[in-house]
């Protein structure tokens, strides 16, 4: 498995990460947790492929993204999780938690002092990844939200 950042310039990654997008899409047909403008390509594309306030990393095993996240550059010294993703067939073998510390890296190397990301109160997953990656949280309504010092 490889790990590597997502260019506009690279367009056989920014097919990859496209493929792992719609694979989101068809899975979450009936979870129906994510907004619908996140599950369009051309969408994704545009926002998140073009433009400088995001870094968009992906793992790669053979010819495939089978995992991706997305960082944002909030603030000045504030670095945000977007959204992050792993196909299901790969969950549970740590691709999670090796595309956050890829991120939380890229954080550190621009100089960001704080890194923060949420989810809602029935993500189990992603509060056990945050709460393992030593994340101090905040539960407000449906939200936990979370912040590490980098």
């Amino acid at each position: 498995m490889k790990i590597a950042q997502v260019t506009p310039n690279n367009k056989e990654r920014k097919n990859r990460l496209v493929k792992t997008v719609e694979q989101l899409t068809e899975e979450d047909k009936n979870l129906d947790f994510f907004p619908e403008h996140y599950k369009n390509t051309k969408y994704f594309e545009k926002e998140y492929l073009n433009r400088r306030k995001y870094d968009v990393i992906i793992i790669e095993q053979g010819n495939a993204a089978i995992g991706y996240i997305i960082g944002i550059k909030k603030t000045r010294h504030v670095y945000g999780v977007e959204m992050h993703y792993v196909i299901p067939d790969m969950r549970g073998f740590g691709i999670a938690k090796q595309l956050k510390r890829a991120l939380e890296e890229r954080a550190r190397q621009q100089d960001f002092k704080l890194i923060t990301s949420y989810a809602t109160i029935d993500n189990h997953a992603s509060i056990k990844l945050n709460e393992n990656a030593n994340y101090r949280q905040e539960t407000i309504g449906h939200y936990v939200y979370f912040r590490k010092e980098l």
